[in-house]
């Protein structure tokens, strides 16, 4: 994604409303380099994801406008498991820290099969931020990326990930 005109934006060069700070959400077809695919049609049909048929990657850049503990929730669909990895880099683009992420499956591979789940906790700096989805097998079908500071995930406690779209602007 190319350098955009909206400061605020959380993804690099993404156009949308900028975001409470401490909530960053994009869409996974967001990626900056990657050799995944993306499905707009038939699994991606009416919301866009990305899949592989074998090992793949896709690289992101946030701008998070509050730095600290992030909570990290992947939407995805997948018929059985297909663990990936996310990989923080560091400033001087070095691998920084790996969680496995996206190892549950939701009863398909279709958007109605779609499923928010929270994979773990990122360390983020204030501005850029880079990391990358990996595997060296193939990738569940991943919707959305969403992003919430430890201090805004005890204020919406009682919400489900999902009521947090419209506190995104999404």
């Amino acid at each position: 994604v190319t350098a955009g005109s909206d400061p605020s934006s959380p993804i690099t060069g993404a156009e949308t409303r900028p975001p409470l700070a401490g909530l960053i959400q994009f869409e996974a077809e967001q990626f900056e380099t990657g050799d995944v695919k993306r499905f707009t049609d038939g699994y991606g049909a009416g919301i866009g994801v990305i899949a592989t048929s074998g090992p793949g990657t896709a690289a992101y850049e946030v701008r998070a406008r509050e730095p600290g503990q992030y909570r990290l929730y992947l939407r995805y669909a997948a018929q059985e498991s297909r663990p990936i990895r996310l990989v923080q880099l560091a400033p001087d683009g070095s691998d920084e820290a790996a969680v496995p992420v996206a190892a549950k499956t939701t009863g398909g591979w279709n958007p109605e099969n779609q499923q928010w789940f929270r994979e773990g906790l990122v360390n983020l700096r204030a501005g850029v931020n880079r990391f990358r989805l990996e595997n060296d097998a193939v990738f569940p079908h991943i919707d959305k990326i969403r992003l919430v500071h430890s201090d805004l995930v005890a204020e919406f406690s009682g919400l489900i990930p999902g009521e947090l779209n419209d506190a995104a602007g999404s």
